[in-house]
């Protein structure tokens, strides 16, 4: 024996948004995503919070300039002054030209270039501040406070990162070394504070990178189970009730005054099925009811359960509609016309269908396994005509108004003589003498007889 196909209603689950499957590893070097999109996804999600970043940084180090003016003013003999406002008035100048360009388009979505020249500025104004000053040579050890930064205050990622770290280290000491001439040991010192800034600085950088992206992954890895569920979520209630159940609403119950109901049963499906292959009935009832899910989105109206080879609709719920009626009737037409097309089982299978419009209670029941469901007179209506209907036929509670041409009522006397089952519990006395039976012959209702 083949192995059944599980679907839902003959249609496939879609895949959620995000696949997952090129977040599982990170280049080990570069710390780059093994997918291409996900890389270009991750770079992204992380433009806008890095150009808001790199402003903050522009401001910051704009402030930490003005705040070194006065210390530099005291430092530095009163002759070098002149040379000191020039100097910090083209720092001052350079950051809020880099500032201003970090909101021009092209640049804004380039702002690691931004970022790149602002280091590289700065490792150039240091060294070149320190040879036209004549610092000592201890003074000029504060160059690897601009690798440090580079590093921690900069949002580069770890390969632009190293990359700005080496470069502005290796210009810096160029500079210093060519137009300063050092004893070789303070060189040497300096120009290993600068190594252990660069090694400490790329290691931390590296961590932070690498437990971004791995957040990243898994966060995108969650919105995917979400989609999912989401997605489940969409085809076991409507879209309405789902939205409310994950905005934290609970104890969904609402009230609705013109709702109409829909019952459909296969009659002697199950006795057919006992003598049909598992998968020949898995089939048959797979395909009537993928068609009736068709049907239902096609008019718009909620389908709310299946019960084994029985089938329950209802309109009006949970948005409000003037025609919830019409739209039922024409469904029912429209049901019946399907089962009577498709008949592989020795076309012995036949719908009966019930139909009563009025109020009703409508909410979500369960915790684990939860569901929509409807309660009400008019819903125990609706089954008993669907119950006591005829095969073929669609039993209506007679002020379900007609959808198509006009329509002859029977009456409940007549119901009541052949099914011997009309009671007060079952049939209110407002609705006696008000019901009718339709077929599809021609698509026309077509009274019961």
């Amino acid at each position: 024996m083949k192995p059944l196909a599980m679907k839902t209603a003959g249609i496939a689950m879609p895949a959620a948004k995000g696949d997952d499957t090129g977040w599982r590893g990170l280049n080990r070097y570069t710390l780059r995503f093994s997918g291409a999109p996900h890389e270009a996804a991750y770079r992204d999600a992380r433009r806008p919070a890095e150009l808001r970043y790199t402003r903050t940084v522009l401001v910051l180090v704009f402030l930490v300039t003005l705040i070194v003016i006065p210390l530099d003013l005291r430092l530095f003999p009163s002759d070098m002054r002149p040379l000191l406002f020039l100097g910090h008035g083209v720092e001052i100048s350079v950051i809020g030209a880099l500032f201003g360009i970090s909101f021009v388009p092209y640049f804004r979505d380039r702002h690691m270039a931004v970022m790149t020249m602002l280091a590289v500025f700065f490792a150039t104004i240091y060294a070149v501040w320190n040879v036209l000053f004549a610092a000592p040579d201890i003074y000029v050890a504060g160059g690897v406070l601009v690798i440090v930064a580079i590093y921690v205050l900069l949002p580069f990622d770890f390969v632009r990162g190293a990359a700005a770290g080496v470069g502005c280290s290796a210009l810096y000491l160029g500079i210093i070394r060519l137009a300063h001439p050092m004893h070789s040991l303070p060189f040497l010192t300096l120009s290993f504070f600068m190594a252990i800034g660069n090694a400490i600085g790329g290691v931390s950088l590296y961590h932070t990178e690498r437990l971004r992206r791995l957040d990243f992954a898994n966060q995108r890895k969650i919105d995917a189970q979400r989609g999912r569920y989401r997605d489940l979520l969409a085809r076991i209630l409507p879209q309405s009730i789902g939205d409310r159940l994950q905005q934290g609403e609970t104890g969904l119950a609402d009230r609705f005054d013109e709702v109409t109901m829909l019952f459909a049963d296969l009659v002697g499906f199950t006795s057919t099925s006992a003598r049909h292959a598992p998968e020949q009935v898995l089939a048959f009832l797979d395909r009537i009811f993928a068609t009736f899910d068709g049907l239902v989105e096609k008019y718009g109206v909620e389908k709310i359960k299946t019960n084994g080879d029985a089938y329950m609709v209802a309109s009006g719920v949970p948005t409000i509609r003037p025609d919830h009626a019409a739209a039922v009737a024409d469904l029912a037409l429209d049901m019946l016309a399907a089962v009577e097309f498709i008949q592989p089982l020795d076309g012995e299978v036949r719908l009966r269908i019930g139909i009563s419009s009025g109020p009703v209670v409508a909410g979500v029941i369960g915790d684990k396994r939860f569901g929509y469901d409807l309660w009400g007179d008019t819903v125990n209506i609706a089954s008993r005509m669907e119950s006591f209907g005829v095969p073929g036929r669609i039993q209506v509670r007679g002020d379900v108004p007609p959808p198509r041409g006009p329509l002859r009522l029977r009456s409940t006397r007549r119901y009541r003589d052949q099914r011997k089952r009309a009671d007060a519990d079952m049939v209110p006395a407002r609705m006696q003498g008000r019901f009718y039976a339709a077929g599809t012959e021609n698509s026309l209702m077509r009274p019961f007889r």
